[in-house]
């Protein structure tokens, strides 16, 4: 855990007039992430693709696979995808990074 003063967040508490100063703007205690939970569980996944239509089905499973943001798996272009080693490179992500698919079997259009 750490301490930060966000640039951003500090001009806005400026601009908005909380501080007078962005350098006395409070500090700000982050808390320690416990990773990432999981939102949908297999049974509910199962359900749910089951009842899916083309191509929301292969959307949900490349989302599902890959821990994708759906509009990350909008963006995909054919040349971000290594079909060879089963890999979608991200270029569009926080950082950009190369996933893997377990299932990209399972996808009709992969």
């Amino acid at each position: 855990m750490g301490t930060k003063r966000p640039g951003v967040v500090d001009q806005r508490a400026v601009e908005t007039k909380y501080v007078a100063h962005k350098h006395n703007a409070p500090r700000i205690r982050l808390l320690k992430e416990l990773g990432r939970e999981q939102t949908i569980d297999p049974e509910s996944e199962a359900k749910l693709l089951a009842v899916a239509k083309q191509p929301v089905k292969d959307i949900l499973i490349i989302i599902q696979d890959t821990g994708l943001r759906p509009e990350e798996v909008f963006r995909i272009r054919i040349e971000n995808i290594d079909w060879s080693r089963r890999l979608i490179f991200n270029p569009h992500g926080k950082t950009p990074l190369a996933v893997t698919s377990p299932s990209a079997s399972a996808c009709s259009s992969c």
